[in-house]
């Protein structure tokens, strides 16, 4: 009896050991899983939580930016106000997503630029939500309206953040806003290659705040 008494008092004690030991240890950290859109993997993401603005990013003329609360901050006094991504590029098929929203005494963009190049939406297509002082939502193509996309609505209310997804999906464009699609165009002779291999934002005479900001290029394609 006293050698049973024994061993379980030993058991017991290990029992307890082990217990003390796993409430102590950190837990390890499993490596991240891709939340990525089933085709899509991730290629980019900024929370903008450091205080400024990386070096992978370039600031148009007509445009100042600040990181402020954790969101890129992009102000436009009367002018194009266009932010770009340099690195990485993407010169094929791109998904962007993202939180914004749009405050001053005029607004006008909450609008996103796909294969683009330094010179901004005149190369580019941008996929506008509120643009001409929040009268349309469209898309223009290197400088040229769709006019098949033209949409009165939906527009920008102040301060109201908005989650934007804009895509080309090998030439079909598309911008989705809060769920829900926007417009969608089949683009014949899509913008692609190294010539139209940047992304960016585009707001004019207001404040864009922008936040959560996740880029996917086509799983399979090669990384530029």
């Amino acid at each position: 009896m006293v050698r049973k008494t024994v061993v379980v008092c030993l058991l017991a004690s290990l029992a307890c050991l082990v217990v003390a030991q796993s409430t102590t240890q950190p837990a390890s950290s499993a490596p991240a899983t891709s939340t990525a859109p089933a085709g899509w993997a991730p290629a980019y993401s900024n929370d903008f939580s450091k205080d400024k603005l990386g070096s992978e990013w370039t600031v148009l003329e007509g445009a100042t930016t600040q990181i402020a609360e954790g969101m890129l901050v992009i102000k436009g006094a009367d002018a194009d106000a266009e932010v770009m991504l340099k690195e990485p590029k993407f010169p094929g098929s791109v998904k962007m997503e993202f939180d914004a929203s749009l405050s001053g005494e005029t607004l006008s963009d909450i609008s996103v630029l796909l294969n683009g190049d330094p010179n901004g939406y005149a190369n580019a297509y941008l996929l506008q939500f509120g643009g001409k002082a929040n009268t349309k939502t469209q898309l223009i193509r290197a400088g040229e309206a769709v006019e098949s996309t033209v949409k009165e609505k939906p527009l920008v209310k102040a301060d109201q953040k908005y989650h934007v997804v804009a895509i080309n999906d090998g030439g079909k464009i598309s911008l989705n806003i809060d769920g829900k699609d926007a417009f969608t165009y089949i683009d014949a002779s899509p913008l692609k290659g190294d010539d139209h291999a940047m992304i960016g934002f585009y707001t004019y005479g207001d404040t864009l705040k922008i936040d959560n900001l996740k880029i996917y290029r086509k799983a399979g394609e090669a990384a530029k």
